[in-house]
């Protein structure tokens, strides 16, 4: 039974008849999941204060009493414990829950680092805050679980996460210790969400509420200046005009651009509600603003080239695979864009959690440097794809052609992308981008230009099951890792549809193959696009000159 399976089941068990809207969305981030006309086995409604809800066993009457703010991570845990039980029952979970609630005890599994984060969320802008950042000091290597830098990009405040039985003194001197090389004037807290302990580094130790600590930390410059739309927009103007170049694709580009500020409106523009000297794009025209310094792809078809293993795969199992971009050829390709537009490291960073089909456009069917890169040396495989527009920035897919640099190692696009992402001369305004995490996945360095590669690029979104998931030791890299397969044989979200199969130039015993290939797809149930899958196969035989 699969992960879908298993928590369709789950929900099936418990159901949800009384369950109104507002109540699910404390259980559930994607209502659509919920099924219907199902048996209540968990009665639950909300107290007269509407501060807590009251679950209640139908047969035993037995009744839990749950704040709102614990509801996920009780559904965690009981969604947990009942696929861990072999009798397949959420009934005994929920026993435990009450007799561990008769007994005083804790009830749920916390995940504490999410609360801290929500805690931190709250009083600091996304932009403030780090996560997992090394420090390496004279008494050893710490790794902090969050950091807050300063809009001086400074670190004011490093928060280590702990669960309340192991927030005491004795684990914050441990940790504290190995933080004397940093300024004495950052603040480090240990704390599981509420209660706190904290000190300036190397200063007496103290305890407080975690709420009330953070909001007394100053990250941004105080400041009592109204910024205009005006004043924005013409800041977006300066930071692109700003670009000296001399190429003309780039001047091309810059002008694309400034037109594009230019019809910018005031409902283009969004400033943060939390931090006011922060604007962004509306999500609508960030996407728009990255299909202009990108360039869209405009082409039918991508390419994917890959090895003879894949290929037995994809038929046998009727899938396509997307790794995950922890696995990549450069391992500096994951931080290069923000290193580039000097970010902090993201809070947003889910490099293990993002995956990807490098591609490529239709002419490079005949290419003996991708055949020789991504092609086994010709012994391996084309595959050439459909896409379907309709799909693209939907459900966590986007697809886009990657920017590189100059081979001066001068990167244009990044170049704007930082500019924007300065501070306003003389004012505390600073703009920034609200999906930088995926669209930073699009750049790339020169070496790598030769590829002219089309990208698609995966970010899960939660309850979506357009994918499974596998996990294999990567080859090359020897991390263990995960995959996302999609079923290529029934219509989804995925947006690519299969057009052809090329064997390469040295595929073995391509001859005979070719035939049985296409007789072995014919009896699949794999989807195509513009040929039927008895034609699906066919050789590369017209690359003249290959040295293998």
């Amino acid at each position: 039974m699969n992960q879908v399976e298993r928590y369709k089941k789950f929900l099936d068990e418990i159901g949800w008849d009384e369950f109104n809207n507002v109540e699910k969305q404390y259980f559930f981030d994607d209502l659509d999941c919920i099924p219907n006309d199902h048996g209540i086995i968990l009665r639950i409604s909300q107290d007269n204060k509407k501060n807590f809800l009251v679950i209640t066993h139908k047969e035993t009457k037995a009744k839990l009493v749950i704040q709102l703010s614990e509801i996920k991570n009780f559904k965690k845990w009981l969604e947990s414990e009942y696929a861990n039980n072999e009798d397949g029952s959420s009934y005994f979970a929920w026993r435990a829950a009450i007799e561990k609630e008769d007994r005083k005890e804790v009830v749920y599994e916390y995940d504490v680092e999410q609360r801290v984060l929500t805690e931190m969320l709250s009083c600091f802008a996304p932009r403030y805050i780090s996560r997992e950042v090394t420090f390496t000091g004279s008494n050893g290597t710490y790794r902090a679980d969050f950091v807050v830098y300063g809009a001086d990009n400074e670190i004011k405040l490093i928060v280590e996460a702990k669960a309340s039985t192991n927030c005491n003194i004795d684990n914050f001197k441990r940790l504290h210790d190995r933080l004397q090389s940093v300024n004495k004037e950052v603040v480090f807290i240990l704390t599981d969400g509420e209660k706190a302990i904290y000190s300036n580094i190397g200063e007496e130790i103290k305890e407080g509420v975690f709420l009330e600590l953070i909001q007394n930390v100053k990250v941004s410059k105080e400041t009592s200046e109204k910024i205009t739309f005006t004043e924005v927009k013409e800041f977006l103007k300066k930071a692109i005009n700003s670009i000296k170049t001399n190429i003309k694709s780039e001047s091309e580009k810059q002008k694309i651009l400034k037109k594009f500020i230019e019809d910018i409106r005031l409902g283009d523009l969004v400033q943060d509600e939390k931090d006011k000297s922060s604007w962004y794009f509306s999500k609508e025209k960030e996407r728009e603003f990255f299909k202009k310094l990108l360039g869209e792809y405009h082409g039918e078809y991508i390419l994917k080239f890959t090895s003879e293993r894949s290929l037995y795969t994809l038929i046998d199992k009727e899938t396509i695979g997307m790794s995950s971009l922890i696995c990549m050829n450069d391992p500096g390709e994951k931080d290069y864009a923000d290193n580039k537009v000097n970010k902090n490291k993201s809070i947003d960073n889910n490099y293990a959690d993002t995956f990807i089909i490098s591609g490529c456009k239709e002419e490079a069917e005949r290419n003996l440097t991708m055949w020789r890169l991504y092609g086994g040396d010709a012994k391996g495989v084309c595959l050439k794809f459909w896409i379907d527009q309709e799909k693209l920035n939907k459900n966590g897919v986007y697809l886009a052609p990657v920017s590189y640099s100059k081979q001066n190692k001068e990167h244009f696009e990044l170049e704007i992308v930082r500019n924007i992402c300065a501070q306003i001369d003389g004012k505390s305004l600073r703009f920034d981008f609200l999906e930088w995490n995926i669209w930073k996945h699009f750049f790339k360095d020169y070496m790598y230009s030769v590829e002219e590669e089309i990208r698609l690029l995966f970010i899960p979104t939660q309850y979506i099951p357009i994918s499974e998931s596998v996990w294999f030791v990567d080859d090359r890299t020897k991390i263990y890792t995960e995959a996302k397969v999609f079923d290529l044989s029934h219509d989804t979200a995925f947006p690519l549809t299969l057009n052809r199969i090329i064997l390469g130039t040295n595929f073995p015993e391509y001859q005979e193959n070719t035939p049985q290939f296409n007789r072995r797809l014919s009896r699949t149930s794999i989807r195509t696009k513009g040929v039927k899958r008895h034609e699906l196969v066919s050789h590369c035989d017209d690359i003249k000159n290959y040295r293998s």
